[in-house]
């Protein structure tokens, strides 16, 4: 398994509905990526704000 990536290199995925973004995290996940999954618009910003301070 890969080592995982630091906050500000991962993928956010947005699928506030249904299994939608589970799935989309398990293929990133096979992938060798990491990830997270936003469930609203204000969660996916609240994760870009994070990963921004990083980098900054």
């Amino acid at each position: 398994m890969p080592a995982l990536s630091p906050v500000y290199e991962r993928a956010i995925v947005l699928a506030p509905m249904g299994r939608d973004g589970s799935l989309a995290l398990m293929m990133l996940n096979e992938a060798g990526y990491s990830g997270i999954v936003a469930n609203s618009l204000a969660a996916l910003c609240e994760e870009l704000t994070q990963a921004a301070h990083h980098c900054g």
